[in-house]
């Protein structure tokens, strides 16, 4: 597991690393991310080499939150005046991205089964 995580840090960092280099303004985060869906992608890591380590990530998610939740309820004297249109930014571009989401899957399914048809 330690290999793993090292693996996905070098990753980040790597990231981190490139992105003032980067000709868009793009957080090292996300060119991390990147490289990674790269990587997988042209099969150079396999999903096995970092799955123990993601698994793990994954069911500990919401921890992540929390710092986010908790500046949120310290800033919310600010943003009280302007919470209508927060709730309904909110609202909104969750179901722009659960409707996003949903046809992007029935679109994928589609394709699957046309491809197991031929």
């Amino acid at each position: 597991m330690l290999k793993e995580l090292l693996l996905i840090l070098g990753i980040t960092y790597l990231g981190n690393f490139l992105s003032p280099f980067s000709p868009i303004p793009l957080p090292g985060a996300v060119i991390g991310l990147v490289i990674l869906f790269l990587l997988l992608l042209k099969k150079i890591i396999l999903i096995t080499d970092i799955e123990e380590t993601t698994n793990s990530m994954l069911s500990h998610l919401s921890f992540i939150f929390l710092p986010a939740g908790v500046g949120l309820i310290d800033t919310l004297g600010e943003v009280s005046h302007i919470w209508i249109k927060l709730l309904f930014l909110i609202i909104s571009t969750t179901l722009i991205t659960l409707v996003t989401t949903g046809v992007t899957v029935q679109y994928i399914i589609r394709k699957k089964a046309e491809k197991e048809i031929l």
